[in-house]
């Protein structure tokens, strides 16, 4: 599965310092999409359209919805500001 990133998304782990957590999450993002139902580690998000699931990686929460073969991320922030 392929892991599409929305200019949101991008932008918060551009700005993410240290790097570390940057990629950290990316290589996580990776390996949920190996898995053979990444929904298995997700859980359901009401009323964040168009984002239907979330990913729990540290303090920090991945807002996404899946199409066919990939992910969509829309969102990537603390939990504190995720769901403002």
């Amino acid at each position: 599965m392929k892991v599409i990133y929305y200019p949101k998304a991008e932008d918060f782990l551009l700005k993410l310092t240290p790097k570390k957590f940057a990629e950290r999450m990316i290589n996580k993002m990776q390996w949920f999409s190996q898995q053979e139902n990444p929904l298995d580690f997700a859980k359901p998000l009401t009323n964040l359209p168009p984002a239907t699931h979330r990913f729990r990686i540290g303090n920090y929460r991945v807002t996404f919805s899946i199409d066919k073969d990939q992910i969509n991320v829309y969102k990537i922030d603390i939990r504190s500001k995720i769901y403002k």
